[in-house]
């Protein structure tokens, strides 16, 4: 047998390489989450926190998302104590394939574990409920029922006269404006009887309301400005970077609406758009829900909207309070600028429909798609929630001259 002696220097240079190769193997065998924990857990001192700050997280979303080639996986971890969550208190970590680490910024706490008041709540969930009722004007209202409750930490009650849907109750850590971090119970109120959604957090000790933000963003309207005046808006890229789906053989749907970039009636006149649908953001077009050529839907419903009159305020559509362009899908409805708005009707929740379906097609583009929590009911095999389409409401039936959007 012949046996090749290598030179010492060889052997090192062997050795070295051979740990290169092992330590690349090892960093490409970790999943993106086990990377994205592995970095924080490695380098709190970057971000002003200490090893405690970052041992107890958990990942509570992760996606991926392809930009000019290149999939990026973005990992979202909540900062716990004991197993209970500090509210808001997210870090996204967003992972290359070569298992690179990306962060824009952080809500984690520094030095949590010597903030936070107690980890038992004095009040429970029930009372913290019936102190947020009377924060938003229930008083003489009972505690809707409860419906399940899931641990100590965690309860759903009914809606009752409440809320329009369940309520979730749970423990959750507040940071304070003081420094200070108090154990409270955090919920989610459908308000009844207005288009409120709150996000309340309930002190688990003395009761205070700590914070509760809307959830529905309002816009009322003013003076209407026109083309050329201060507040010009300009046709946005976008507009022109939408890949337009192929007019099928026998069935071109057509819209008569203010098409974008045109803002509002007061910056142009109206035009019919033909299969304005994006192949890639609604590649079975916007009346599709099942995945298969043709639509389910004649009328302005399809996978990312269902438009619809809710002058009833019941907020819920049927097909006569919808749009019915036929089996041709033609929605070509007179519009009147000089008639009550109601006279307008089929023309309104056209423009609705086809506005709430560009911002779905358009936003897309930019990353907004299933896997990253978009609106759809179907997501045609992409991961992420399905059956969230989004509920466009006409001629409200809350008020006049009004516009919200809720986003639960």
């Amino acid at each position: 047998m012949i046996r090749r002696c290598l030179p010492a220097r060889m052997l090192l240079l062997a050795g070295l390489l051979l740990g290169v190769v092992h330590g690349l193997m090892a960093q490409s065998a970790r999943t993106p989450r086990e990377t994205a924990l592995r970095f924080l857990q490695e380098n709190p001192t970057k971000f002003e926190l200490s090893a405690a700050d970052v041992a107890d997280v958990k990942v509570v979303r992760e996606y991926a998302s392809t930009h000019d080639g290149v999939t990026i996986t973005h990992v979202w971890l909540q900062q716990q104590f004991a197993g209970i969550p500090l509210f808001n208190g997210v870090f996204g970590l967003h992972v290359r394939p070569n298992g690179g680490v990306s962060h824009l910024g952080h809500r984690f706490q520094a030095d949590l574990a010597h903030r936070i008041n107690t980890q038992s709540p004095s009040l429970s969930a029930y009372k913290a409920l019936d102190l947020a009722m009377a924060n938003l004007g229930f008083t003489g209202f009972s505690v809707p029922s409860l419906r399940e409750k899931i641990n100590d930490r965690n309860f759903v009650f009914e809606g009752g006269a409440i809320s329009k849907k369940d309520i979730p109750v749970s423990i959750c850590y507040v940071a304070q404006r003081d420094g200070k971090v108090r154990l409270a119970w955090t919920m989610i109120i459908d308000q009844a009887n207005t288009s409120d959604l709150w996000i309340m957090q309930v002190d688990a000790q003395n009761g205070l309301i700590l914070d509760k933000t809307n959830q529905t963003v309002y816009c009322k309207a003013g003076s209407a400005h026109r083309l050329g005046e201060a507040c010009q808006h300009e046709q946005p890229e976008t507009a022109t970077a939408l890949t337009l789906a192929p007019p099928p053989p026998d069935n071109a749907t057509s819209y008569k609406v203010f098409a974008l970039p045109t803002e509002s009636p007061a910056h142009g006149p109206r035009q019919l758009v033909v299969n304005p649908a994006d192949a890639i953001a609604s590649p079975y077009g916007w009346h599709d829900t099942n995945g298969q050529a043709g639509a389910e839907y004649t009328y302005t419903r399809g996978n990312n909207v269902w438009a619809y009159d809710d002058a009833a305020e019941d907020n819920t559509g049927t097909v006569g309070e919808s749009v019915d362009g036929g089996v041709g899908l033609i929605f070509d409805f007179a519009y009147d600028a000089n008639a009550e708005p109601n006279d307008n009707r089929d023309a309104a929740i056209t423009n609705l429909f086809y506005l709430n379906n560009m911002m779905h097609d358009i936003t897309y583009k930019y990353g907004f798609d299933p896997a990253a929590g978009n609106f759809q009911d179907n997501n045609y095999g992409a991961q992420g929630q399905t059956g969230d389409a989004v509920q466009a409401e006409a001629f409200d039936g809350s008020g006049v001259d009004n516009a919200n959007f809720s986003t639960p």
